[in-house]
Parts: C-alpha cells; sequence; structure tokens
C-alpha cells in the first residue's frame, strides 16, 4: 500500500524534526547534569522523569507532524503556464501546476479563479504527467464556462488560476447534465 505523498512526507515532516528534537534533549540532558538538578533524586523518580520528557517531546513531534501535513494538503496548486496542448492531448489546453507530492497522475482537480475571497470554478482538470522536474501537467476534464481555451489562454487571469482538490458531486452532475 502506498501513502499519497509519502516522499515528501518522510523527507520533510518526519526526519526534520526528528534531528531538532534529539539535539534539544541531549542540550538539555547534558545541562541538567551539569548543573546536578536531580542528584539526590531517587531512582525511580529519575526514570519518572525521562519517561514523562520523552513521551512530551513524542506529543509535540506528533502534533507538529499532523501539522505540516494538514498545511501541505490543503494549499491550492498556483498554475505556472498556460499553453496549447501537443499532439498527444490534441485540441486541449495543457495546464502546468505547481510541484507537490500530494497530486498524482489520475487526480481530478478544480480550477477555480480567486477573485477577491470568492473561490469562482471554471473546470476540471485531470492530472495526466509530470514534467522532467515534477511539476503536474493537466488537461481539461470537464469545462464549467463557455469559451473556455480563450479564457484560460488569456496571461491577465494567470495570476489568479489556482487548483486545489475537492471535486463536489455538484460539479460532476453539472457535467453530466451538458
Amino acid at each position: 500500500m502506498r501513502i499519497r505523498g509519502g516522499r515528501g512526507f518522510i523527507g520533510e515532516v518526519l526526519w526534520r524534526p526528528v534531528t531538532g528534537v534529539w539535539t534539544l534533549l541531549t542540550g538539555l540532558a547534558s545541562i541538567l547534569a551539569w548543573l546536578g538538578v536531580g542528584e539526590f533524586w531517587a531512582d525511580g523518580i529519575k526514570v519518572f522523569m525521562v519517561v514523562v520528557i520523552l513521551l512530551l517531546s513524542l506529543l509535540i513531534y506528533i502534533i507538529h507532524a499532523c501539522h505540516r501535513l494538514y498545511k501541505k494538503i490543503d494549499q491550492p496548486l498556483c498554475v505556472r503556464k498556460v499553453q496549447r496542448s501537443t499532439p498527444y492531448f490534441k485540441n486541449n489546453v495543457m495546464i502546468v501546476l505547481d510541484r507537490s507530492d500530494t497530486v498524482h497522475i489520475g487526480d481530478i482537480l478544480t480550477l477555480f479563479v480567486r477573485e477577491g475571497e470568492a473561490e469562482v470554478p471554471v473546470c476540471l482538470l485531470s492530472v495526466e504527467s509530470t514534467t522532467s522536474r515534477n511539476f503536474p501537467q493537466s488537461v481539461v476534464f470537464g469545462s464549467i464556462t463557455d469559451d473556455l481555451p480563450a479564457y484560460l489562454l488569456d496571461e491577465s487571469r494567470l495570476e489568479q488560476l489556482q487548483a486545489k482538490r475537492g471535486v463536489t458531486r455538484r460539479h460532476l452532475e453539472w457535467l453530466i447534465t451538458q
């Protein structure tokens, strides 16, 4: 079983905090030993304190990892480039998105225009491939607006276009009725 975005999760979320936590713990233990804290404590209290500190650091680590993963998954992807497609996706518009470890080939995304606080859906995208630098390339799966190619190829709209997960039943029902 493959965890979606596992490569980035292990590299960015799990590994980096481990080094920081161990550095902090060994530094703290060295300082406390140098100061002589707990010198006259019973062995049971010393073991209890070590267990409590380790469990507390593990809890902080898990909260940090969950927070980073949540931020990573929930972020909309900016559109890097819109261009007419190659012969492989004939009569389509190719949309290149920002890098993401959570978006994979075969995913369906909603492309929307951000106008202030409003997010207006434009079309559904199907992620078809990735570039050599790991940018997802997608094509239009289903249009929600009229004259979509001209709308997307307008360079002035590029900064407002974003894609995110969250295809709703309403989007799919609209496509079926068309």
